[in-house]
């Protein structure tokens, strides 16, 4: 897991970086990184493989991806983490948040999500908001921009999910900004992050998928 040493003999981790600039950031991994989308599909390679190679390329924490991808047993997750030298940071789940008749299986989702990460001492759970667009035909299955009272019900909704994953299961959720959802423009950005409380709902940077939704600065 580690080839440098430092000035006094012990080990460097390779998640840290060198150089006292940014020497605070920790470079982590997740599925999504190894072509991992979904919990299962037969074009993905099994998470067995997957996490062997991330540790043999000098990872040592995990966001865990699609949840159910790994295994979703706490035990059996710690342990397999452990034995491959990872520390998991971070879960991530998919759910609709401005339909009012979703919100019980987002729930349910979220909820499942959050047992299995505050078990093996993850802080953060990721919400990434669905697509209006298949992932696969790129068809459209939602409106893309989203009536004043379906955006009112998507921040009450996350307002509600995070104040459940904190008060409950001592996680924080972060709002992941995505290519083609209704996080996407900078302009989507911050309109639900002024009208969330902070308390429950933040930002996972994504520098990708923001400069796909129009941000210039990170060109």
């Amino acid at each position: 897991m580690t080839s440098e040493t430092t000035s006094s003999g012990a080990p460097t981790s390779k998640a840290r970086n060198t150089d006292p600039r940014f020497s605070k950031l920790t470079v982590g991994v997740c599925p999504d990184q190894w072509g991992v989308w979904f919990p299962d599909d037969e074009k993905q390679i099994p998470w067995e493989k997957a996490l062997a190679e991330m540790a043999e390329a000098g990872f040592e924490y995990m966001e865990t991806g699609p949840y159910g991808y790994f295994p979703t047993d706490p035990k059996r997750l710690q342990k397999v983490m452990d034995d491959n030298g990872f520390t998991v940071v971070a879960g991530t789940g998919w759910g609709i948040l401005h339909k009012a008749e979703a919100w019980a299986e987002t729930e349910k989702t979220f909820r499942a999500i959050a047992e299995t990460h505050a078990a093996v001492g993850a802080e953060y759970i990721v919400h990434l908001p669905p697509l209006f667009r298949d992932d696969k035909t790129w068809e459209w299955t939602d409106d893309r921009v989203l009536t004043p009272d379906a955006w009112k019900l998507y921040t009450e909704n996350a307002n509600r999910l995070g104040q459940i994953l904190k008060d409950e299961y001592g996680l924080k959720m972060v709002l992941h900004p995505h290519g083609d959802s209704h996080i996407e423009t900078p302009e989507d950005i911050a309109r639900v992050f002024d009208a969330t409380d902070p308390d429950y709902v933040n930002l996972c940077l994504d520098t990708g998928h923001i400069v796909y939704g129009g941000e210039t600065r990170w060109r």
